[in-house]
């Protein structure tokens, strides 16, 4: 476990210089992590404004199997980052209600 909680901006940094299959890597070890601060980072990420920093988050939130996280990203405004996480959500074994109440708002246009 990491001595000190990482943040949103420490994470995005960390990344930035990394080819794709680094940075999956890297994400995979701070899932492994865990724990209250992957929580915590996870809540700071989703409630970015900058998408790319909630994909990030989505996508370490999928990889820490953490389904609360990845459902409530269902709902995100960015339409590739909702859509990444239905797809995740369904892999994850989300449950079905809450996939079929956000496929429900989309088709309905909200």
């Amino acid at each position: 476990m990491r001595s000190h909680a990482l943040t949103p901006n420490a994470l995005i940094a960390e990344m930035e210089p990394l080819s794709h299959g680094q940075r999956c890597r890297r994400l995979a070890a701070h899932a492994r992590d865990g724990g209250p601060e992957l929580r915590v980072l996870l809540d700071e990420l989703l409630a970015r404004r900058d998408p790319y920093e909630r994909l990030v988050g989505v996508r370490l939130a999928a990889v820490a199997r953490e389904v609360a996280y990845v459902t409530r990203a269902m709902a995100d405004p960015d339409p590739d980052i909702s859509r990444y996480a239905i797809g995740e959500a369904v892999r994850l074994g989300a449950p079905g209600d809450a996939i079929l109440e956000i496929a429900r708002r989309l088709g309905d246009g909200h």
